[in-house]
């Protein structure tokens, strides 16, 4: 099997690792762009090496993703754990169970006296109940928006995991390094 391996470039000369291999008693050549431009960080195979399909052969410097990749899996950790929280939810049915109290209590208050306490303060206290509930529901809204965002994050982390895969140039086949163009440290 014969192969050149050309990558995309940024000038006008071709990068390439060119293969030889067989397969089945016929000769082949296949082109194989590398996924990403860069610069070329580490060559793994040298003339004469023999590669097998699918293994890594050179790699495209891929400081930027990883780094986008830790930045992803920090802010999708934050993520996950503000959505996995129901510290808001909690704090809600508390206030609402407060709210409901303060109401009973008062009308429970005018009552046994009437007039203890004034229809302004119970139409507050009512309004501080509807309020409590309203609450809990923001929260479980909240909650659940968290939710979607941590599922987001998640996606940012495999992208960037695909970034730095798409940076490892591998075998299409099995053969052998005939010639190695560019050499580590030019761009690919």
């Amino acid at each position: 099997m014969r192969a050149v391996l050309p990558a995309t470039m940024h000038t006008s000369r071709r990068a390439y690792l060119r293969l030889h291999g067989r397969n089945e008693a016929q000769w082949f050549e296949a082109a194989v762009p590398a996924q990403e431009a860069g610069m070329l960080e580490e060559l793994l195979v040298r003339e004469g090496d023999a590669v097998n399909k699918g293994k890594p052969i050179a790699r495209i410097n891929d400081d930027q993703p990883k780094m986008e990749l830790r930045k992803a899996s920090a802010e999708h950790e934050q993520a996950k754990a503000k959505a996995e929280s129901t510290v808001d939810v909690d704090y809600a049915v508390k206030l609402e169970q407060v709210s409901e109290n303060a109401l009973t209590r008062n009308l429970k208050s005018n009552e046994r006296s009437p007039d203890t306490v004034s229809p302004q303060d119970i139409e507050k206290y009512q309004l501080e109940w509807e309020k409590s509930k309203l609450q809990i529901d923001q929260a479980k809204l909240e909650q659940s928006i968290a939710k979607l965002t941590a599922h987001a994050k998640e996606v940012e982390v495999d992208a960037a995991n695909v970034a730095i895969e798409r940076r490892l140039i591998t075998s299409p086949l099995d053969g052998v390094v005939v010639q190695v163009f560019p050499h580590q440290g030019e761009w690919m």
